[in-house]
């Protein structure tokens, strides 16, 4: 049997180091809720609740879910400058299913994550049914901008 590729000694490459390698220096991400449903929640797939996140949609911080972007921005930049010294921050669009949102929804969040001079880009979590054309058209625009990564939360690819 042939050994797998190890990075660092690790059987994975780590998204930290990606992010090192690309931006030159450790980049901290600033996870912030911006939808507050799915698909699931709003009953589109027979049910009212999701088995994969819990009631605050697994947010990071979900004592921030209800207040505005900028404030969550702003507090999640601090609680992480309080312990290091970060140059570099991704808006993290983290909780619940951020891509069921409009896309001019999104534009404006989007919009708001580029307006801070230290942050380099974002990364959306969402699901492989919540993905449209318009949305790989905003996204495309704005990976000409900045950096973006889409996250998906799958269980399988596979439809059985």
């Amino acid at each position: 049997m042939q050994n797998s590729v190890r990075w660092q000694g690790l059987p994975y490459y780590p998204i930290s180091q990606h992010y090192k390698a690309v931006f030159g220096e450790k980049v901290y991400k600033i996870p912030v809720t911006v939808s507050g449903t799915c698909p699931n929640r709003e009953g589109l797939n027979g049910m009212k609740t999701c088995n994969f996140c819990d009631v605050s949609g697994s947010a990071a911080y979900p004592d921030l879910q209800k207040e505005g972007l900028i404030k969550q921005i702003e507090e999640s930049r601090s609680r992480v400058l309080k312990r290091v010294n970060a140059g570099k921050f991704l808006v993290y669009f983290q909780a619940y299913t951020t891509t069921f949102a409009k896309v001019a929804e999104l534009r404006q969040h989007f919009d708001v994550a580029a307006s801070y001079s230290d942050v380099v880009g974002v990364v959306v979590g969402t699901r492989p049914d919540c993905i449209s054309d318009a949305l790989f058209d905003l996204l495309n625009e704005y990976a000409e901008k900045f950096y973006v990564s889409v996250e998906f939360g799958v269980q399988s690819f596979d439809e059985k």
